[in-house]
């Protein structure tokens, strides 16, 4: 299941994934894992891109890479963070970073 696909003129299209099945929403309860999914659109040319998770007071407390490799067909790349009761409540963001630079922020929120 996906939520809304963000169509914006980005080169990448992201959603929230829920592998169970369930309803897939952006507030979570510690202990939960949450899946980021996203597609690129058709490159031709490599890029890089960075996932970063950030906690409310902005922190990053976890990055990703994955190389774009640019042949010509959509690629797709998961980001998963598996939240605890040690985990700080409140707003998160995700930064969706291409070639070191922010192409998008998705926000989610993690019950205290």
């Amino acid at each position: 299941a996906e939520s809304k696909i963000l169509n914006a003129p980005h080169k990448l299209e992201v959603a929230w994934i829920n592998p169970s099945g369930k309803e897939v929403k952006n507030v979570f309860s510690p202990g939960e894992r949450i899946y980021l999914w996203a597609e690129s659109k058709i490159l031709n040319a490599p890029h890089k891109l960075e996932v970063a998770w950030i906690n409310p007071s902005g922190k990053e407390v976890k990055r990703e890479t994955f190389d774009l490799r640019g042949w010509g067909a959509r690629e797709t790349f998961w980001s998963e963070l598996q939240t605890g009761r040690h985990m700080e409540g409140g707003q998160w963001k995700v930064k969706l970073l291409i070639d070191g630079r922010v192409d998008r922020a998705l926000y989610w929120h993690l019950k205290p």
